[in-house]
């Protein structure tokens, strides 16, 4: 019986998770967030002509394609409420799947602590503050941290017990994630490459050698500019830094102290038991303390902490699990106490201040006004800032850009090139940080070709 309460009460778990990201996702007709739009206009491009409209990591557009078009069998029309209703639930049911990889983790490398304990990281890990940021427009996010999971577990299972077969496993999810998400797929990289040097030493050279060629490969196979990124991000990571220019906030503050704090810990503790735990156990705790020390650093640029941070969660996890054996139970009962009031904080913030999509009802309509309103030639671009030009392209079916499209060599790549402003600033995620540009500048020589009380439409004169 004790052996079915866990497995239980993580489906539990799951289940409200995904009711949770359900509301989340279907509290409004559009979808929440500053890229709500970029999933559907990714899929509903496969769908019409087979390939992407924008370079990213396909795996998630081409899953949600596949559904939909499986569901079309049927007898049913893709239209863009389906795309968009796929969209929506394929999201909320993605990031609870996380817990299955999670459970086979503390399973697999069986701890004998309280189930409270194991509970309470089931529920951090559902409803960390992460977690609830990644629904809705991180949707690439929230499906490549399962096959990160994964990744993890199939290494660990690979290490306790080598085998040919479970040598594949590890690649194949490395592979998705890579596949998913660049962002998770640099954290996952960063992470094994940790281990595997603090684990084999100048072993790890060769191993490490290939992996990095084989993830930059895969990369720069679907977005050269991420590939670019990647390669740059030492020279560009700590630009306008986040304690200097971004308003440190208590919440932020509270995360990158408890980051901080377990590091400390996590190194302390792998120097003092270097007798008494497994290669993989000081491994884990080494690797998850520099990848805290790296991703809640307040001395990285606004922009990357904001990424890197959505990834803290997973190494505090397995710090405090693969250092459970060692802390004392009322320890690990105010652990856990915390874990879930975390939680419980989180979830109540979230469904009483719902994130609300760039547009409303009435922008969208105004939107399918200007649809009629302007020359939809291939060579034609709309401009418009980040986010609104997602919602731009779903509803004008017109090529986009937003403000950093905008340079000296813009007019000759395009026959028209409109300017769509929408007086109506609303920010889903709260008002721009400093140093965020979020508005498009409307050159002098443009003219008014529409105007409501809610958008205007300019037109570059050549």
């Amino acid at each position: 019986m004790k052996k079915i309460i866990i497995p239980a009460l993580a489906v539990l778990i799951g289940l409200i998770a995904i009711g949770l990201r359900l509301y989340i996702n279907f509290s409004t007709d559009l979808i929440p967030g500053i890229n709500g739009a970029y999933y559907p206009l990714q899929v509903r491009h496969i769908l019409q002509y087979g390939t992407l409209a924008f370079n990213d990591m396909p795996f998630i557009f081409y899953f949600d394609a596949a559904i939909i078009k499986i569901i079309s069998l049927f007898g049913v029309e893709i239209s863009n409420s389906l795309i968009v209703f796929i969209v929506k639930f394929v999201d909320s049911v993605a990031f609870p799947l996380s817990l299955i990889p999670l459970f086979f983790i503390l399973k697999n490398n069986n701890k004998e602590v309280s189930p409270f304990f194991k509970i309470s990281i089931f529920i951090y890990s559902a409803f960390t503050i992460a977690s609830l940021i990644m629904a809705s427009d991180l949707q690439k996010n929230a499906l490549a941290i399962v096959f990160l999971y994964a990744s993890i577990n199939a290494i660990l299972k690979f290490l306790n017990s080598p085998s040919i077969k479970r040598a594949i496993r590890p690649f194949i999810w490395i592979l998705l994630t890579a596949l998913t998400h660049f962002g998770t797929f640099s954290f996952l990289m960063s992470f094994v490459l940790i281990f595997l040097i603090f684990r084999y030493r100048k072993k790890a050279i060769l191993p490490m050698v290939l992996f990095v060629a084989l993830g930059l490969s895969v990369i720069a196979m679907f977005d050269l500019t991420r590939f670019y990124r990647l390669i740059s991000v030492f020279w560009v990571a700590f630009d306008m830094p986040l304690v200097f220019f971004g308003i440190l906030r208590p919440p932020e503050i509270i995360q990158i102290l408890f980051s901080f704090s377990l590091a400390i810990f996590g190194l302390i503790f792998t120097k003092r038991n270097l007798d008494n735990i497994s290669r993989n156990q000081r491994g884990i705790v080494f690797t998850s303390s520099i990848m805290l020390i790296i991703c809640a650093n307040p001395f990285l640029g606004i922009e990357y902490y904001n990424r890197l941070s959505l990834f803290l969660f997973i190494p505090q996890i397995l710090i405090l699990y693969f250092t459970s054996d060692f802390i004392k139970k009322q320890l690990l009962f105010v652990f856990s106490v915390v874990l879930i009031s975390v939680s419980v904080i989180t979830v109540v913030d979230f469904t009483t201040h719902l994130r609300l999509p760039v547009i409303n009802h009435q922008e969208y309509a105004d939107l399918e006004i200007i649809k009629q309103k302007i020359n939809h030639e291939e060579t034609n671009i709309i401009l418009a800032r980040h986010g609104l030009e997602w919602w731009t392209a779903w509803v004008t079916e017109t090529k986009v850009g937003h403000e950093q499209s905008v340079d000296d060599k813009l007019p000759d790549n395009y026959s028209i090139i409109y300017f769509l402003q929408q007086k109506r600033m609303h920010y889903p995620d709260g008002p721009p940080q400093k140093g965020h540009v979020h508005e498009l500048v409307i050159p002098e020589n443009t003219i008014v070709v529409y105007e409501s009380n809610l958008f205007i439409l300019y037109q570059l004169v050549k």
